[in-house]
């Protein structure tokens, strides 16, 4: 049992929900008191109701009622004591299904059993669509979810009890998605949904680089290949690119194959590219209307220098003011009829150098692509693809090639190791999540997502994919991904300021594929904003060698308490030289390290996550910082 699992049966912050009756319910209550005219007060949970009863009851007695609906008011029917025991209840179950008419199935006692213990409302409805979904699968896991949809009063619908019901599902997310890319991959004739998430599961499993350092690599490449000094490492560079695919191998010089990028950029005036941000987009089209036109004025060059200038202000601070100076000396040699090679040369390095130092390693990776006329996907490809042959070189060979080529190849292997740091972390975990496409509806709604963006989530091609024709396999594959991936929104709760978000993410951590799962517990502050000061985040992990693994951590005034749940012998040990790189690592972020424990264990998951959940949070220190 994993976190989302654990999450599933955990009961929402607050029972306290309106009580709504209605006719044929059969509800447990509790005599409060007896009033005039056949009336009573009863408390059913925290609900006190006011109804008339067909029968005299003791004060204090606790009953099963069936609501009627007369035209004075609710009237209350004794149906049955409420049962002290496993018998009892069992012989409720089966009197209030005869009462409903339903047959003595198993699952229909399984569900009727479960709401009598449970002591939550039954109605006819919820019994025959309960007894209709448990027969199609295991009672206990169906029965468990049907109480968890009952107790967050969610709809009782197929789609979200078949959403819930994957959760308990042994198989990690990351094993359903490789087993549904393999069954495609059989397909004689495959749709075209099948072809497209077949690329998506391919580029998500190619070898982990995060993007911040492929922005380095590419930043060094840009650097080497449009510096004023040419040097052997100018000329290696424009060979990298040139063998990566990202500029044209037919151009003998990276002038040359600059001049038929920018050449393109005429052809594609008026269109809009999904993903490019505005200012990028405006510079290639100004600049295509001005290479269509052939001249151009003062005015003309307007739009292009606050193109420029809104690219510099999203560079990082230390570029800033380089750039702004280039620009400004390109600006002026624009400034003169007739755009020769060497002009377009010259915008495009500008535009390049701009680019590629960008505060954002995601949004410079998407203008990059659109910079170079790639798919933001195949330029990562390329990039990673390329960096893993220099990598993969033995050493006597690499010891002969350039040094822009042994500083890659040694970036690459660095990263091989294991190492991840914090915004590579966030930016793997940034992209897990719009890999799945999650969040998509939403996003459609608040108009905050672009058709590229769409392009590249895996949701919407899944949900087309079930409507093609696929073996029952397949197709039973995708719809338990597609359920795991709308289960995340089900599982997260929310009451008042109170706040708590599931998230399952299959993540690529250097060549291991895992499943991710997160449980964030806190609140909202007067902001509306989750509250980083004061929370509590559950990870849950199955890593490649240390296997089972539970990281419990505690925010309160931003002083973080650790406790890590793992059943290796020589954890604190081994994770002694790191700690003051963790605790430096908080501290640049605002957040001081007040413990950290390591606990060790056997326990299955489902007892680990348990333990985690109750421990105390801030006894048994282990280390004190």
């Amino acid at each position: 049992m994993r976190i989302e699992q654990t999450a599933l049966l955990q009961e929402p912050f607050t029972k306290d929900k309106p009580l709504q009756l209605k006719d044929g319910q059969v509800l447990p209550a509790k005599v409060v008191k007896v009033l005039p005219n056949e009336m009573a007060e009863l408390a059913a949970g925290s609900a006190k109701v006011i109804a008339k009863l067909e029968a005299s009851l003791q004060v204090g007695g606790k009953y099963w009622f069936r609501v009627s609906m007369q035209t004075d008011g609710w009237l209350l029917k004794v149906v049955a004591p409420q049962a002290s025991n496993v018998k009892d209840r069992a012989q409720t179950a089966e009197y209030l299904l005869r009462s409903f008419s339903l047959p003595l199935t198993q699952e229909n006692k399984a569900v009727a059993e479960m709401l009598i213990r449970e002591k939550l409302v039954l109605s006819k409805e919820v019994l025959e669509h309960a007894g209709r979904w448990l027969s199609k699968g295991k009672v206990s896991e169906g029965v468990q979810t049907i109480q968890s949809m009952l107790n967050r009063s969610l709809p009782m619908t197929n789609e979200i009890y078949q959403s819930l019901r994957t959760v308990y599902s042994p198989a990690p997310m990351v094993q359903v998605i490789s087993e549904l890319e393999s069954q495609l991959k059989l397909l004689s004739n495959p749709p075209e949904a099948a072809v497209r998430v077949i690329q998506l599961l391919d580029n998500w499993q190619q070898p982990p680089y995060s993007k911040q350092l492929i922005q380095q690599v590419l930043s060094a490449l840009v650097e080497q290949t449009f510096s004023s000094i040419q040097s052997s490492s100018s000329s290696s560079a424009v060979e990298l690119l040139k063998s990566w695919g990202i500029i044209s191998t037919g151009a003998e010089t990276a002038e040359e194959a600059i001049v038929q990028i920018i050449s393109q950029w005429g052809k594609q005036i008026g269109k809009q590219e999904g993903g490019t941000a505005e200012t990028l987009a405006q510079l290639k089209e100004t600049t295509g209307r001005l290479l269509m036109q052939g001249m151009y004025s003062k005015e003309a060059l307007l739009p292009l220098q606050q193109a420029f200038e809104g690219m510099v202000k999203a560079a990082k601070a230390s570029k800033q003011p380089v750039l702004a100076l280039e620009v400004q000396q390109l600006l002026t040699r624009l400034d003169t009829p007739g755009l020769s090679g060497e002009k377009l040369t010259s915008l495009f390095k500008a535009t390049a150098r701009a680019v590629v130092y960008h505060t954002e390693p995601d949004e410079a990776i998407r203008q990059l692509s659109s910079l170079f006329q790639q798919g933001e996907d195949e330029l990562l490809h390329k990039v990673a693809a390329g960096m893993d042959r220099l990598a993969a070189m033995p050493a006597k060979l690499l010891a002969k090639e350039p040094s822009l080529s042994q500083y890659i190849a040694a970036a690459a292997k660095a990263e091989q190791t294991g190492y991840l740091t914090g915004s590579a972390a966030y930016s793997l975990l940034k992209d897990a999540l719009r890999f799945l496409g999650g969040n998509m509806e939403s996003m459609l709604a608040a108009e905050r997502v672009k058709a590229q963006e769409m392009e590249d989530m895996l949701k919407p091609h899944l949900l087309r994919l079930t409507a093609s024709p696929l073996p029952s396999h397949t197709k039973e594959l995708a719809e338990q991904l597609i359920g795991r991936i709308q289960a995340q929104s089900l599982l997260s709760l929310e009451s008042g300021p109170f706040q708590q978000l599931v998230m399952s993410l299959p993540i690529n951590l250097f060549g291991f594929q895992t499943d991710m799962i997160m449980q964030w517990s806190g609140r909202r502050n007067e902001r509306g904003e989750l509250d980083a000061n004061d929370c509590r985040v559950l990870f849950y992990l199955e890593l490649q060698f240390l296997r089972e693994t539970i990281i419990d951590m505690q925010v309160r005034n931003r002083f973080v308490y650790l406790q890590i749940y793992n059943a290796h012998t020589d954890l604190k040990q081994l994770a002694g030289p790191l700690l003051p790189m963790l605790e430096e690592g908080l501290k640049n972020q605002g957040y001081q390290l007040s413990s950290i424990q390591f606990r060790k264990t056997k326990l299955a998951g489902s007892r680990l996550l348990v333990q985690a959940a109750e421990a105390e949070p801030y006894e048994g220190i282990d280390v004190q910082v």
